[in-house]
């Protein structure tokens, strides 16, 4: 089995989709979060979905996602530090 695919099971937190609705309903879009981060749109997408998360997590992403959202990074991935 992927190992991807195995992180993004293990998580807990709000699913992708849930993020991609939450951030929809305030009016953010992928392409604002990536040009605010300096990464590109699949940075993104890829911290959003879980991707390769035993290497990268998307640190510099998720807090820019987290404060869309009005909410902690801990609140949106469970495996984030408090």
């Amino acid at each position: 089995m992927d190992s991807n695919h195995l992180c993004s099971k293990q998580q807990k937190g709000i699913t992708p989709e849930e993020i991609k609705f939450e951030l929809d309903l305030q009016g953010v879009t992928i392409g604002e979060i990536a040009r605010v981060a300096g990464v590109t749109l699949s940075a993104v997408s890829q911290t959003i979905r879980r991707y390769n998360c035993n290497r990268y997590g998307g640190h510099r992403i998720r807090p820019l996602i987290a404060r869309a959202l009005d909410k902690k990074v801990n609140e949106i991935w469970s495996d984030a530090v408090a």
